[in-house]
């Protein structure tokens, strides 16, 4: 049946803004960077005449990030927060939140919410620490260490 998760997928707005935070700030290395069309394309969106830029990124030994960038149609902004129904963020894990917090900062990114003790209790796994940040699209990113 299901052996793990292989990718999750991020549409972007600007595809080489998005690579700037992605591949230059956040350390990932591209795999792959095509441009797709055709009716398969438009049979999988739904829409007409689609183009879009494809770019997988590896994410250390984890599950990989597919951004895509769509050409035509163009897409529009989302007013979404995390309390809304399939709203979504990825968790990124770190060796020393501390250290990556700095660093993020240096880069020109806001984070929020850095704790001085690990998350307890709940649904959660105990003792890890993180924070949150967004990409330049505004889609969540949740930084953590274990």
């Amino acid at each position: 049946m299901i052996l793990g998760i292989f990718h999750t997928t991020i549409t972007v707005r600007d595809m080489d803004e998005s690579l700037k935070f992605y591949r230059d700030i956040m350390g990932m290395e591209i795999l792959r960077d095509v441009i797709l069309s055709g009716p398969g394309m438009d049979k999988v969106v739904q829409e007409k005449d689609v183009k879009m830029r494809m770019v997988w990124l590896k994410a250390g030994e984890g599950p990989q990030i597919e951004l895509l960038h769509y050409l035509n149609p163009i897409g529009r902004d989302l007013d979404q927060k995390d309390t809304d129904i399939r709203a979504a963020h990825i968790c990124l894990e770190v060796e020393d939140l501390r250290k990556t917090n700095e660093y993020l900062k240096s880069k020109g990114v806001e984070t929020w919410y850095m704790p001085d003790a690990p998350v307890q209790g709940g649904a959660l796994p105990d003792g890890y620490f993180s924070f949150h940040i967004f990409d330049p699209n505004g889609f969540n990113l949740e930084i953590k260490q274990r």
